[in-house]
């Protein structure tokens, strides 16, 4: 949860109003001096927090409380401070002692809600859950953010170590900003056939490269249904001369729609290539259903169908026998188990067909990735995560003039180190293998990475 000025002006509003609104029966309600001392204190915080003046606002609700006993509104919003100074450990206290102290079921509700998204933020995925899960059914009637907040976790839109959406009975939307940079050499970025290779340097046929990359997203609510909106767009340079026509531009739209068990996402793509000037090379606009299949907490399925068209813009000198324009339509199957927080295996199945204008790209192909990420032995205090990945490929080219058929192997592995808050830092490494009975789509290359991304919002 964002602790913006506007919300801890609410929330000061809101812990006076509960603080001052003990009732006994029958009985007029009596400002005792320690409601008051505890309103100072609630003043003198709020105005220390629009000044940023963080610890001297913990300082003013410690000291209420050491002065005045407990109390559940002083004591969620010593969570909040912690919080905005990632405390976790003792923002967590103070929000799981704020809904024991509260009488009142709303602010303990409210409190619990706190105490959730103190977890997520903090690493403590499960603890989370456990909370959502129990809160949702004291919240009926009165809120569903933490059954929306559940959703979001299982579909993946809030990774571990993300806060949750502010608590409501609707939820706002939120924006999301996510830059990132990666530069690395690609022994053959010219696709240099298996026996040209063999002769031909590498600095002939490979290039260092670089690319920039920004992500934009807006999450929120539409027709009850969560709405997910992603726009993503790379540029990536390569430094050699001789690849410079390599050089593209990549453009990748996701709307989102749907709960945490079955989604609908209708996408796109644009790919501008640099012949001579950058103009569009290809695009295409489909529609993939998806669904989630828990079988644990641990253990998910995922299964996906995206049926799309796509469109290739050719040089005028191209037959219509080789246009890969046209329907494309797959089937995906994915299992994924985490045996801890980082750790995971990722399993996948893909059954590719393509229906060209140009006979001789009509295709059928399966796909079988897998990849395994580890905790890094000894290394597991800086959360430095070590990454293995492997893929097999089939093609058939079932029209093709030359009876194609192609098959590819594809392994890497990199590290992960989440170095600070928002930051994530990678060097990777692939290779990759492309045979088939034609000379000239036999190939392989290798390609070293480096990236550096950071979550803006």
């Amino acid at each position: 949860m964002i602790l913006s000025k506007n919300n801890l002006k609410l929330l000061f509003v809101f812990g006076a109003l509960s603080i001052a609104s003990t009732a006994f029966a029958e009985v007029e309600v009596v400002k005792t001096k320690a409601d008051t001392n505890r309103e100072v204190a609630m003043t003198y915080a709020q105005i220390y927090v629009e000044q940023k003046l963080f610890d001297e606002a913990e300082t003013a609700l410690q000291l209420s409380l050491k002065n005045d006993g407990e109390n559940g509104s002083i004591l969620n919003f010593l969570g909040l401070i912690q919080l905005q100074q990632k405390n976790y450990s003792q923002a967590c206290y103070s929000f799981q002692t704020a809904s024991i102290v509260f009488q009142d079921v709303q602010n303990r509700i409210f409190a619990l809600y706190n105490l959730a998204d103190c977890l997520h933020q903090g690493g403590r995925k499960k603890e989370s859950i456990n909370v959502l899960k129990d809160l949702m059914h004291k919240e009926e009637g009165v809120s569903d953010s933490a059954e929306k907040a559940l959703e979001l976790i299982d579909a993946g839109i809030i990774t571990s170590g993300s806060p949750l959406p502010p608590y409501q009975k609707r939820s706002r939307g939120q924006f999301r900003l996510t830059g990132a940079f990666s530069a690395g050499f690609d022994s053959n970025v010219l696709l240099v056939e298996e026996a040209v290779a063999a002769g031909t340097a590498v600095k002939d046929r490979g290039s260092f490269y670089y690319s920039p990359t920004l992500q934009f997203g807006f999450l929120g609510r539409l027709f009850d249904q969560t709405f997910d909106l992603r726009l993503i767009s790379a540029y990536t340079g390569y430094v050699a001369s001789n690849a410079t026509s390599y050089n593209n531009i990549y453009n990748r739209l996701d709307l989102y729609l749907g709960s945490n068990t079955i989604r609908w996402d209708l996408f796109s793509d644009v790919v501008l290539l640099n012949s001579g000037s950058f103009a569009v090379y290809n695009y295409d606009i489909g529609l993939m259903w998806q669904r989630f299949k828990k079988v644990d907490a641990n253990h998910v399925w995922t299964y996906e169908l995206p049926v799309k068209y796509q469109k290739f813009i050719l040089p005028s000198s191209t037959t219509t026998l080789n246009d890969r324009s046209g329907a494309d339509v797959q089937a995906k199957l994915t299992y994924r188990s985490s045996w801890s927080e980082n750790e995971s295996l990722t399993l996948g199945g893909a059954l590719d067909t393509q229906y060209s204008v140009g006979a001789n790209y009509r295709l059928s192909g399966l796909a079988f990735p897998i990849s395994v990420v580890l905790e890094l032995p000894g290394f597991s205090s800086l959360g430095l995560l070590n990454t293995f990945s492997g893929e097999l490929n089939g093609q058939l080219y079932w029209q093709s003039d030359l009876n194609r058929r192609d098959y590819s192997y594809k392994f890497g592995t990199g590290l992960i180190w989440p170095a600070l808050e928002g930051w994530n830092i990678g060097l990777d490494f692939y290779y990759m293998k492309n045979n088939s009975n034609l000379d000239a789509a036999t190939y392989s290359k290798g390609v070293t990475s480096f990236l550096l991304s950071h979550n803006f919002l």
